[in-house]
């Protein structure tokens, strides 16, 4: 049974402040492979927009999408997951 790897990286983000949208560079450590993987799993967007917007505003307390991966621009291999493997890997 094969372990999903983990990697740190440095990923693109397009969120919603106000009327406009902002592009920033932002670090993550995760087991997704994809930006697409990425943008359906919730636990990585909840961790986005609690670093983006904060915890306590009303832009993360809003269940709208304000927040989008939109590329990967680096990868750095770290390990392999202890838990997840490809058969369990829930989005």
């Amino acid at each position: 049974m094969d372990k999903r790897p983990i990697h740190s990286y440095i990923i693109e983000v397009k969120y919603k402040k106000g009327k406009s949208f902002i592009n920033k560079e932002m670090k993550i450590v995760s087991v997704c492979l994809t930006a697409i993987e990425m943008n359906n799993t919730p636990r990585v967007v909840r961790t986005l927009q609690a670093q983006v917007y904060g915890v306590k505003s009303a832009a993360y307390k809003s269940s709208d999408k304000n927040l989008w991966i939109t590329k990967i621009l680096q990868k750095i291999h770290i390990g392999e997951s202890f838990h997840y493997n490809d058969e369990n890997y829930r989005k």
